[in-house]
């Protein structure tokens, strides 16, 4: 290479990357790992993500113990909501909103973790 042409020249580790194919697929759990199982609403996650607050790591949460259970209807414990980083107030709060924006039913009681049923679109969509 002449003297100019040299800059011009990719750094090794940039090569790689370069010539590397894109994925065709999206990247996918490693066997043993956790994942959120679908299919999943968008219209139920386009109501739950313009909620306030932590409505929507909520809906994610309950989505993920739906799709672990193979049922709507789920216990939303704290081993649950700890998975996904949710505090018991931001948890209280989340499914609040969820319950009066019609995403979610909720059986509340005293001592017990909240039994919540998840609901079709909610009150906003069509």
């Amino acid at each position: 290479m002449g003297p100019d042409t040299h800059r011009l020249a990719l750094a090794e580790p940039t090569v790689g990357k370069v010539l590397a194919s894109p994925r065709r697929r999206p990247p996918r759990h490693r066997p043993g790992e956790e994942f959120l199982a679908g299919p999943v609403p968008l219209a139920w996650l386009r109501v739950a993500a313009r909620l306030p607050g932590r409505a929507l790591a909520v809906g994610i949460a309950l989505w993920f113990k739906a799709g672990v259970s193979k049922r709507a209807k789920v216990k939303l414990t704290s081993r649950v909501r700890e998975k996904v980083g949710l505090s018991r107030h931001s948890t209280h709060r989340g499914l609040a909103a969820l319950e009066q924006a019609g995403l979610v039913d909720v059986d509340r009681q005293v001592g017990r973790s909240p039994v919540v049923t998840i609901r079709g679109r909610g009150r906003d969509e069509p």
